[in-house]
């Protein structure tokens, strides 16, 4: 959807919702910007990843597919790889295409190849990401390590702003990645965070002077 689309759309509902509401691109920008994030939280909360999650995110759904020449160290059944920016959440992964991966907090992760019982198989590698790195846990000889990801989506602009305004250091008229019914809701979501604080939009009406 193009930008001058989504402002008119955002214009649209605020008139029906309150009249008296002045907002410029800038706010607008914003707004919507909050309302996708809002919006892909809730999206990544709701549902397991499969054709719901595909078709309601879209494009801002990576897949990655690291082998050994992408790896960047090694420790005792650890190998290091090196982890994509502006990742916001890994939904799906596999070590050698078949080895279920379960991601583990770093608190966690210890205990759990520390115990006979829980240690990586066969069947389960461990995973776990910091310092943008990835560290998997297997005991298998490492082939391949291939996971689906949600990036963290890029604002909505709704035009170029002025040197000294951006929105996640941008400035650019931008569009929204989402897919056009995703970004319908994220109109909505907009436009209802913008009516909760209408006081800084609402034009204030001028006092009548008596003559």
């Amino acid at each position: 959807m193009i930008v001058q689309e989504i402002s008119d759309r955002l214009d649209t509902l605020l008139n029906k919702n309150s009249k008296g509401i002045i907002i410029n691109e800038y706010f607008k920008s914003l707004y919507l910007t909050q309302a996708q994030a809002y919006f892909v939280d809730h999206i990544l909360k709701t549902y397991e990843y499969g054709d719901a999650i595909r078709h309601i995110l879209g494009k801002i759904l990576v897949e990655v597919t690291n082998i050994p020449g992408d790896v960047i160290g090694t420790e005792d059944g650890i190998q290091i790889l090196p982890l994509v920016a502006a990742v916001k959440q890994i939904l799906y992964e596999r070590t050698n295409d078949i080895i279920e991966t379960i991601p583990l907090d770093y608190n966690d992760i210890h205990a759990t190849i520390n115990n006979p019982f829980r240690k990586p198989s066969a069947e389960i590698a461990y995973r776990n990401t910091m310092d943008n790195k990835i560290k998997l846990y297997t005991s298998e000889t490492f082939l391949k390590y291939h996971y689906i990801y949600c990036k963290i989506p890029g604002p909505i602009i709704l035009e170029n702003f002025p040197d000294n305004l951006s929105i996640q250091g941008l400035g650019v008229e931008t569009e929204s990645e989402l897919p056009y019914d995703s970004i319908l809701r994220v109109i909505e979501i907009a436009s209802n965070l913008i009516y909760k604080n209408k006081a800084r939009f609402v034009q204030k009406e001028q006092p009548q002077v008596n003559t």
